[in-house]
């Protein structure tokens, strides 16, 4: 039983001195990560700093990976992926093969499908998506397919969905192959193209191209200087269920169907007071008289009056 006692005290001496070392082990581990806190896994990854920055918190993963600050004072750029790049002055994020984040705080997120990896290269810009591209200062690119990923290269530009492209400054284009490639244009549907600046292209295959001559028209003093397009050329669109709007002098609202034809009514009624007027006047000559169009017009009329033989003027 003694011996047992003894063995058993033992156990917990060697458990105890097992416990001391491995804290002073963690200890020590701790102060590394404080001197250096930067972590490189696989060949050829690096996350360097400037001497006698204050912060150095890079992270680099994967073969070939770079997570290298350039700031003076330090950053904590993360690479993640084979020939990740998130070198740069700020805490940029690049994950992916190839992917690359070159612009201060921006971030790469996707894969190399085809002959260049996603990049995000403008100051804050956000490009997610196979291949995709953001090279605008805060742009953002989103979506990516087997032919190409979204590009979006104007400042504040925005390019959802494969193939689009905004290649002006606050430009927008949403759905595949949309195109917005002047000042503030919107291209919203797949394919739509917004060409002019200010243009919206709104609807799949629609395009601004067809309307630009719009822009040279006066309404009430005041010149468009953009144009909407819920169409092209041979694949026009109706526009339904548009509420009655305003129609007086100064009013620039689009009109609907029963305004029109309000109109129409209107006018109707107009001419059935005139044809109404010339009848009585032509009662009121006599000897058949009556009111015919000119040259088959119906807004201008002459009065006709059939002569008795023998009624010659004098």
């Amino acid at each position: 039983m003694k011996t047992n006692s003894s063995a058993r005290g033992g156990g917990r001496t060697s458990l105890r001195v097992m416990a001391v070392f491995l804290a002073l082990a963690g200890l020590a581990f701790a102060q590394a990560s404080h001197a250096q806190q930067t972590i490189t896994i696989d060949n050829g990854a690096t996350a360097i700093t400037p001497a006698g920055a204050s912060i150095n918190l890079g992270v680099a993963i994967g073969v070939n990976s770079h997570a290298n600050s350039t700031s003076a004072s330090g950053s904590s750029p993360v690479a993640i992926g084979p020939y990740a790049n998130a070198s740069g002055a700020g805490s940029q994020v690049a994950i992916g093969d190839q992917a690359r984040a070159s612009g201060s705080n921006s971030v790469a997120i996707g894969g190399n499908v085809f002959q260049n990896g996603t990049s995000a290269t403008g100051d804050y810009a956000v490009s997610i998506g196979a291949s995709s591209h953001a090279s605008g200062y805060g742009a953002f690119a989103f979506g990516g397919d087997s032919k190409s990923g979204a590009a979006a290269s104007g400042k504040y530009a925005m390019a959802f969905g494969a193939q689009t492209v905004t290649s002006a400054d606050n430009a927008s284009a949403f759905g595949q192959g949309a195109v917005a490639s002047a000042q503030s244009a919107v291209a919203f549907g797949a394919h739509a193209q917004a060409l002019n600046a200010g243009d919206v292209a709104l609807g799949s295959g629609s395009a601004t191209a067809a309307a630009v001559g719009t822009s040279s028209a006066t309404i009430n003093g005041v010149a468009s200087t953009s144009t909407m397009s819920v169409g092209d050329v041979g694949a026009e669109r109706t526009i339904t269920n548009v509420a009655a709007s305003r129609v007086d002098a100064t009013s620039t609202d689009a009109v609907n169907g029963s305004q029109l034809n309000a109109t129409n009514l209107a006018l109707a009624a107009e001419d059935v007071k005139v044809n109404t007027l010339g009848g009585n006047v032509a009662s009121a000559f006599g000897g058949g008289a009556d009111v015919r169009s000119v040259d088959g017009r119906d807004d201008i009329a002459e009065l006709h009056r059939v002569r008795p033989a023998g009624d010659e003027c004098r």
